[in-house]
Parts: C-alpha cells; sequence; structure tokens
C-alpha cells in the first residue's frame, strides 16, 4: 500500500470531515491532515462511521506548505484546468505514483468546498488531478471526490477477487440443436398453432438463439427435453 495522506485545505462542512474519514477506512488509508479546518461536530462522528480514529489521529495544520512538508510527490485535485500544473487523469497519477514513488510519502491534497484551491496553493503541487465528468454538471462533493481518488489507489495495488472460472458459452448450433429438440416436441403434443406454423416454429429458434447460454446449460437442456420427449411416445 503506498504512503498516502489525504490533505484537506479549510474544508467548512463538518458532515465532509466524517465521510471522507470512512471513505479512507474503506480503502485501508489513514493518514488524514487538515488545514484550518472546521471543528467536528456529532455530524462528524455520525458520518464517519466506526472510522473514530482516522479523525482522532488526523493532524492539524495552519498551512498547506507545513501539512506537505514529508511528502515527495504531491497531488493536487481540481475540476478546473490551471495552467501552471500539468494535468493527469485518475489512474494515471496512480501508475505515475506507483512507478516512482512507491516507498515515498505521497500527499492527495483536496480543496475548500466553495472555491477549491488558490493558485498560491497549486504552487506546492508536482500535479493536478481531474476526475473526469458529464459537462453537465462537471461537480461534486469533497468526499466525493476523496472516495473517487482513494478507489483508484486502491483498486491498482490490490487484486481483486476472481469471480469464479467463466463458462463456455454455447455457440449457434448448440443452441439451434436445443431448437429443434424443443420444436418437435411442441410438434408431438399437437401444440402448434395452425396455419402459423412455420412462423411459430422461426420464433422458437429465434429465441433460444438470442439466449446467452453456456454450452453446459444446453446440455442439460437437452436432456430435460430428450427425458420429456421420451416420455410423451410412451
Amino acid at each position: 500500500m503506498l504512503n498516502l495522506a489525504v490533505v484537506l485545505v479549510e474544508p467548512r462542512h463538518p458532515g465532509n470531515l466524517g465521510s471522507v474519514a470512512r471513505g479512507m477506512k474503506n480503502f485501508g488509508f489513514t493518514d488524514l491532515r487538515l488545514v484550518n479546518s472546521c471543528e467536528f461536530t456529532e455530524e462528524t462522528y455520525v458520518l464517519a462511521h466506526r472510522s473514530k480514529e482516522i479523525l482522532d489521529f488526523a493532524q492539524k495544520f495552519s498551512t498547506l506548505s507545513e501539512a506537505i512538508a514529508d511528502c515527495s510527490l504531491v497531488f493536487a485535485t481540481s475540476n478546473k484546468e490551471r495552467l501552471k500544473t500539468k494535468s493527469l487523469l485518475p489512474r494515471k497519477a496512480v501508475e505515475l505514483a506507483n512507478e516512482s514513488y512507491k516507498n515515498q510519502k505521497i500527499a492527495l491534497v483536496f480543496g475548500r468546498e466553495s472555491t477549491g484551491l488558490y493558485n498560491s496553493e497549486l504552487d506546492f503541487c508536482n500535479y493536478l488531478i481531474k476526475i473526469p465528468m458529464a459537462e453537465i454538471y462537471p461537480s461534486i462533493n469533497l468526499s466525493q471526490a476523496v472516495l473517487i481518488l482513494l478507489y483508484e489507489f486502491f483498486i491498482f495495488e490490490n487484486k481483486i477477487p476472481k469471480l469464479g472460472k467463466l463458462q463456455k458459452q454455447a455457440n449457434f448450433e448448440f443452441k439451434s440443436k436445443l431448437a429443434n429438440n424443443v420444436n418437435e416436441i411442441v410438434k408431438s403434443i399437437d401444440f402448434m398453432p395452425k396455419g402459423i406454423e412455420k412462423r411459430f416454429t422461426n420464433s422458437i429458434s429465434k429465441s433460444f438463439a438470442r439466449l446467452p447460454l453456456t454450452e453446459k446449460e444446453v446440455g442439460i437442456l437437452q436432456m430435460l427435453f430428450s427425458n420429456i420427449a421420451q416420455n410423451i411416445k410412451k
């Protein structure tokens, strides 16, 4: 796990502090640093939900430069283009951190809820991270931004459990044979609607062709329909 610090510059909503702490615990990060922050309230601890220790051990600073003094790589976050600072997408930022700063302190700096980071504060940062969003409303809550970026850092370093071995999907020929068996059963029980026999048969064939069946599932259905056909003949 990267040695990552989450730095919040002048957060003004106590609830955001709790939500950030919870998000940090969700993804295994514990180093929270606050620059001229509002005070914790009951709402802060309610939204932190089992992440109280992150709030209790949060470090408090009066300036951003103090908060990032021990950091070798500093990422700022903003939804606006800044000419002085190179912008990276979240995953590119994570790749950079893992390639060159694996054993060093890294800071993720988040600005004020209302105005973000000032240009003078961006001068302390190496790179700007921009979270891509729909143009209709390219703005998200502070705690949401923290959660998205921590997820990206977490997912890069952790192997996600596989959902199990994928079954081989049945091809068109397999499903066609199954549909033919079904059509034969339909004919044998005289269920075929008069006058539209061909259309009805084609409809069944198309229905089976569209189904996302595995070879194993087709085999089970073949045995089932074959058993039904045998019992009909008796």
